[in-house]
């Protein structure tokens, strides 16, 4: 259902130009981003895009990703901690914090989307890939597709109520 394409792309004057995660080449590279919804059909073992909108990240996200990095960097120079969940904790349910960009760009097209399939095909179960396999998807997918299927992440932290 929801998938981010990046096309590599070189050059100052385009906007919207920026570094994004390519699993092509497991790294950030200069380029532009693309959302697209599809709709799949299990039967033909096919995907069919409905809607493409291209990521154009604000300068908010800009500074929020370049300070996420550099607290990553500090915090890796600390001394590591045991590995596992600490003695004497216990599992708790994460409060629904605020969407992330990606989700809130990607909850957006699908609001938009909605009202236009409503009565032609019934939206079931949301697949989505795996950066979206954490806990700030599950609200995003329950408020607009009701299941949601994903790879999840090694720091999903899903816990049942």
């Amino acid at each position: 259902m929801g998938d981010a394409v990046v096309v590599t792309k070189a050059g100052q004057p385009t906007p919207g130009l920026a570094r994004f995660f390519s699993s092509r080449y497991g790294k950030p590279v200069p380029g532009v981003a693309f959302f697209a919804l599809s709709l799949v059909s299990i039967q033909q073992r096919r995907s069919f895009p409905i809607r493409v909108e291209r990521v154009v990240r604000s300068d908010a996200e800009k500074a929020a990703s370049k300070a996420k990095a550099d607290a990553k960097t500090q915090a890796s120079s600390t001394a590591k901690r045991r590995p596992g969940r600490p003695k004497g904790r216990k599992n708790t349910p994460n409060a629904d914090g605020p969407l992330t960009p990606e989700c809130a760009r990607l909850t957006g097209m699908l609001v938009a989307l909605l009202p236009l399939i409503a009565g032609l095909i019934p939206l079931r179960h949301g697949v989505l890939d795996g950066p979206f396999g954490h806990h700030n998807a599950r609200p995003m997918a329950c408020q607009c597709a009701g299941h949601l299927l994903a790879k999840l992440r090694y720091d999903a932290a899903l816990y049942f109520p």
